[in-house]
């Protein structure tokens, strides 16, 4: 990574760590799901077409709970009513989304559910039986659907909410 060499760099301390959330910046602002975002664990360097969530060193945050929650389809319906006009998603606009006020408890459910639907997804990247992809696209649904569930129930929101 050389600074030197980019039109428009980025500082390193933002890609540079062992978790982050990277979020796609341009979206089609007629889709229902304007925020795609996954954890990145690779330390990848991100171009400009994309933002960076990460925690400040003295600030301890569960990066897997705050996916599952900025993917939601909840936080999305926010987002598309609270941000309709523009196809970019600003860092200040996701610095601006609601964060359930979740316990302890609801945090490492929704937790071990996206690891789950992160390892799933991987697994049905390398997977090569059109059986076994069948098999975890069914798994990663039902991930899914959990993890929309927790976070309904955190926002106390119904489930068909979005």
């Amino acid at each position: 990574y050389d600074p030197k060499l980019l039109d428009a760099p980025r500082r390193r301390e933002l890609f540079d760590r062992d978790e982050k959330i990277v979020v796609q910046e341009i979206r089609n602002i007629s889709l229902p799901r304007r925020i795609v975002a996954t954890l990145d664990t690779t330390r990848t360097f991100c171009l400009q077409s994309t933002n960076v969530i990460g925690a400040r060193p003295s600030v301890v945050v569960d990066l897997h709970f705050l996916l599952g929650v900025i993917n939601s389809k909840a936080i999305n319906t926010y987002f598309r009513l609270k941000f309709p006009a523009n196809n970019h998603i600003a860092s200040n606009q996701l610095a601006a989304l609601p964060i359930p006020a979740a316990t302890e408890k609801e945090k490492l459910r929704v937790r071990s559910l996206v690891k789950a639907l992160l390892t799933t997804m991987d697994a049905l990247s390398q997977a090569e039986s059109p059986n076994q992809q069948e098999t975890l696209k069914a798994r990663a649904e039902a991930l899914d659907v959990q993890i929309e569930r927790a976070v309904c129930t955190q926002f106390g929101v119904p489930e068909d909410f979005a």
